[in-house]
């Protein structure tokens, strides 16, 4: 291996300065002999590894014997890439068996692709960007590079690429050449997207957009945050599973890196998402219903949040298979077309939701602002009326403070006229 390593550099030195060759082969044939000694070096580290423990941690994958191994193969195959870049096809593969030499890049593609996979699989994900990212810019010098077929393989690719860039990123925020190497592939596949399929998103360009949503946060790139919350994100949320949006919103809040208005547009976007699907999480539901409650800046904010979530759970009863009497809808017995999640608004949340809402209004009272706590306590009622296991206690209780604030209300109001 060592001797190949210095037979491609000092082939590199030759043709830079116009020397002839310390060998009688090309540097695609020096590069490819070298990347099958790393291949068996590779297979040696895994088999000690995996005869050693079964038990090891996926954080200490890339610290691992075949980490390094992995990472060194990803180096001398990003070298071919662009060393076949620099030098064109004829001069990097040899002049000779013309026709081969699509097949030679397919098989240096197809390495770093399996390999790439085999680190992720490991949860050597700082070895899988950059194979990754490799297979990717060697598909581009592919003849056929144009074709739709390969163009996507390509986009998945660098998709792929950024993904795990992002990981690695995630396992240690310090390590900036992951998100370096992240942005890279994202750019790299926004030149490899064609006119048509930007002006109509696919599902790649969507995980490209999320994507580069992380990156401009983990970069404290507000302005870029702002642009994409605003022009992609949404549209991008609609082609991709709604856990996805969630993620993102949660990102958004933990890294505390935008302001609070950015935060709760996540979450509502979030939301909403979520309560596309055709049959939502409900626990989910209710959690980013909570979120956007806590996250609420003043009351006025607060009251709308409160109105939203009695408004979902208005829409969650009237749609509940008790009230339509299908007992094929997510129930068992004679009947039964088929088994299915039932939608209903978690009691728990339900019950936290009466609670807040009306000790809110019950604060706003206190203070003599009975605007603000007849609004609260009647938002409240409301969702009480959905609530089984409170409604008996509680609903005479309510009608009776809600009367009261009325009152006062309107007294104050005759004092102010």
């Amino acid at each position: 291996k060592e001797a190949l390593v210095k037979l491609h550099a000092a082939a590199m030195d030759a043709q830079r300065d116009g020397r002839p060759k310390p060998v009688d082969a090309s540097e695609g044939a020096l590069l490819s002999s070298l990347v099958v000694c790393i291949l068996s070096s590779l297979e040696q580290d895994v088999s000690k590894e995996s005869k050693a423990s079964s038990d090891e941690e996926p954080a200490a994958a890339a610290a691992a014997p075949s980490g390094s191994t992995r990472q060194e193969l990803a180096k001398y195959l990003m070298l071919a890439g662009k060393r076949l870049e620099e030098l064109g096809y004829s001069t990097f593969f040899g002049d000779d068996d013309v026709p081969s030499k699509p097949s030679q890049l397919e098989w240096l593609a197809t390495v770093a692709w399996n390999r790439a996979h085999e680190a992720a699989s490991a949860g050597d994900f700082e070895s899988a960007a950059p194979l990754l990212a490799a297979h990717a810019s060697l598909l581009s010098k592919h003849p056929s590079a144009g074709i739709p077929r390969w163009a996507k393989s390509r986009r998945t690719a660098y998709a792929l690429a950024s993904a795990a860039a992002l990981e690695v990123h995630t396992l240690n925020p310090t390590h900036d050449a992951s998100l370096s190497l992240a942005m890279h592939m994202i750019m790299s596949c926004h030149k490899a997207t064609d006119d048509e399929t930007k002006a109509n998103m696919d599902d790649i360009g969507a995980k490209i957009i999320f994507q580069e949503f992380y990156v401009a946060l983990r970069s404290k790139d507000e302005a870029k945050v702002e642009s994409l919350l605003t022009d992609c994100i949404p549209k991008a949320a609609a082609l991709l599973p709604a856990a996805d949006t969630v993620r993102l919103a949660v990102e958004t809040r933990d890294t505390k890196l935008s302001g609070m208005p950015t935060t709760q547009r996540c979450f509502a976007l979030a939301l909403s998402r979520v309560m596309t699907e055709e049959m939502p999480d409900m626990q989910l539901a209710a959690e980013l219903v909570r979120s956007l409650i806590v996250l609420a800046s003043n009351d006025k904010e607060k009251l709308k949040q409160y109105k939203e979530a009695h408004s979902i759970i208005s829409n969650v009863s009237q749609k509940s298979p008790a009230d339509n009497g299908d007992p094929g809808y997510g129930l068992e017995g004679a009947g039964a077309k088929e088994q299915s999640h039932v939608v209903v608004y978690p009691e728990k949340e339900m019950r936290w939701l009466v609670a807040t809402c009306w000790n809110k209004g019950a604060a706003h009272l206190r203070f003599s602002r009975y605007t603000e706590a007849v609004a609260f306590m009647q938002t409240a009622r409301k969702i009480l009326e959905h609530c089984p296991c409170m409604i008996q206690e509680y609903k005479q209780i309510m009608t009776q403070g809600i009367s009261m604030a009325n009152q006062l209300q309107q007294h104050q109001h005759g004092h102010a006229q």
